[in-house]
């Protein structure tokens, strides 16, 4: 515990996907006063959001459209209080804890959160939908101003190290987290009617719909596979369609987003589940998965050899025809998925919110330990 009086702001990034939303959610439980002897007054606040009349953050989570109710409360319990306008009349504060990743002026220690640097291995322009030239200069930016750094892996951790190797900023490392646990559930046969899937058997995609998630796979593989085989993608759908991404077929269904409920549910009833992506930070389904003990396939990228070790089936993420033969493979050989189960299990034990927290409160008082009484 820190035993002084600090004052931490929050700048919070809205907009953003489950994976990152959840993450916030529980860097605040962290910041809960009870947890520092009431030794700690937070401020939040965030940029870009002017419209409303009232810029509280505890009010604009009601028109946050991921927003469940419940979340309010966490808000409330940390003593959100400084409205958008009067961050620049606060007096210096002893860190501001940065989501949004812009290039903060203050003078004020900065702990930034920078999740990937993904963009610095595309810069041909592949990835525009995801990273716009905008938006990655201003997070080199902040990138290179910021006092301390966190993300979440290894792998993330040592690639901002190898594209700024002139920064001298700590990077803390704070892993995510399975985002769910035992829930009262709507019926699952109400939960599938309403969701209209009807085959027994199905492949899971949880995630968006975007270049960097090398989503243009999984229409090739499943056009290899044919109708036997049924693919449900759960997340948002692209501005582009889905036919632009080669999804709209009959043995693909796409629900779009879904409520937790329906979430719990696909994962509990799906046979595998899919992740194809080029490019991750952390790779949030692929613990989620295992925290159901389903077996994964996923592409070998290091960040998610990091995550799954030896327990989930890897691909060629530019080979369909190796997705395919690895869909068929597992669909055929249902002896293994009791092993790929127990190792999966284990691994995401690893990966709770609730180490996830302790990470936060460990990189916090290391932090404010450095600084001046």
């Amino acid at each position: 515990m820190i035993n002084k009086n600090v004052t931490i702001g929050i700048n919070l990034q809205y907009g953003c996907k489950t994976g990152n939303w959840r993450f916030q959610e529980n860097f605040i439980q962290a910041l809960n006063p009870n947890n520092w002897n009431d030794n700690l007054d937070l401020h939040g606040f965030t940029f870009g959001y002017r419209y409303q009349r009232d810029d509280s953050f505890p009010n604009f989570l009601k028109y946050h459209k991921t927003f469940i109710p419940g979340r309010i409360q966490l808000a409330l319990s940390c003593k959100f209080k400084v409205p958008v306008e009067a961050i620049f009349r606060l007096p210096k504060l002893d860190l501001i804890i940065d989501f949004g990743m812009t290039s903060f002026k203050s003078n004020s220690k900065v702990c930034m959160y920078v999740p990937d640097v993904a963009w610095r291995e595309y810069k041909n322009g592949e990835y525009e939908t995801t990273f716009s030239k905008r938006s990655s200069s201003r997070t080199e930016e902040g990138i290179r101003k910021a006092d301390y750094i966190f993300t979440i892996s290894d792998y993330s951790k040592n690639q901002i190290r190898k594209w700024f190797p002139d920064i001298r900023s700590d990077i803390f490392n704070i892993p995510l987290g399975s985002s769910f646990k035992a829930m009262d559930m709507v019926s699952g046969n109400v939960i599938k009617k309403r969701l209209k899937i009807s085959k027994k058997r199905f492949f899971l995609y949880v995630g968006a719909i975007n270049a960097r998630k090398n989503i243009e796979i999984l229409g090739r593989a499943m056009d290899i596979l044919g109708d036997d085989f049924l693919l449900v993608h759960a997340g948002p759908e692209p501005a582009e369609g889905l036919a632009f991404w080669g999804l709209d077929k009959k043995n693909i269904l796409s629900l779009g987003y879904v409520s937790d409920s329906c979430l719990h549910y696909l994962y509990k009833e799906c046979f595998a589940i899919i992740f194809p992506s080029k490019i991750e930070g952390f790779g949030l389904p692929l613990v989620e998965g295992m925290f159901y003990r389903k077996p994964i396939i996923c592409s070998n990228i290091p960040i998610f050899k990091e995550i799954g070790q030896d327990c989930p089936i890897y691909f060629d993420p530019n080979d369909p025809n190796d997705l395919a033969i690895k869909m068929r493979y597992l669909a055929g050989n249902s002896n293994i998925i009791d092993g790929l189960a127990e190792k999966g299990s284990f691994i995401s034990g690893k990966y709770t919110w609730e180490n996830t927290r302790g990470k936060v409160i460990e990189m916090l008082q290391n932090i404010l330990a450095k600084q001046p009484n």
